[in-house]
């Protein structure tokens, strides 16, 4: 019953042990946040989006809303991903910060 040895061979301790390393890196922690918010600003639209067509002006059925909005939510974000991540190959890479930079600001400036 050697505490010490228990938390060594506890699966919860050896992955909480790796956080120092996979959160030390500036790809993973940002890409991961880029992705949060994206997902949390598709499931916030999600909420308000029905009501607001399934009333004039609009009036569309709910049916047609669903699947509208259905197709441009999953679809949207993994193509924005695939051509974000092309895009940003094509000059560099994470290779050349300023153009990484340069890049990123872009895109912001266009998705405001």
């Amino acid at each position: 019953d050697d505490p010490p040895a228990q938390r060594k061979g506890n699966p919860l301790v050896q992955a909480l042990e790796q956080f120092p390393a996979v959160f030390s890196q500036p790809v993973f922690v940002l890409s991961s946040g880029v992705l949060s918010v994206l997902y949390f600003v598709v499931a916030g639209m999600q909420v308000w989006i029905t009501p607001f067509l399934s009333h004039p002006p609009f009036s569309e059925p709910v049916a047609t809303i669903v699947f509208i909005y259905g197709t441009i939510a999953s679809s949207a974000p993994a193509l924005g991903l695939v051509m974000g991540g092309l895009i940003l190959d094509r000059y560099g890479g994470y290779k050349d910060v300023k153009a990484t930079v340069d890049i990123a600001m872009v895109f912001g400036l266009v998705g405001v």
